[in-house]
């Protein structure tokens, strides 16, 4: 499973996001599922420690 995170690069964005990764992770752990690939598609990392220790992906994208 791919699971794809959008933001516009600002921590109101990209918190919530991680958050949701969190529980993602916590859910696969909990019922022994095979993790999805994640995704986060913005202009910029805005937190790449963040994002490496949820096992997410930076892709980026200079549209709004």
């Amino acid at each position: 499973m791919k699971i794809v995170f959008t933001g516009g690069g600002t921590g109101g964005h990209f918190y919530p996001i991680i958050a949701i990764a969190e529980a993602v992770h916590d859910i696969v752990r909990e019922q022994y599922l095979v993790p999805p690939k994640l995704y986060y598609i913005a202009p910029d990392p805005f937190d790449k420690r963040a994002l490496y220790e949820n096992d997410i992906t930076f892709l980026k994208s200079p549209a709004g």
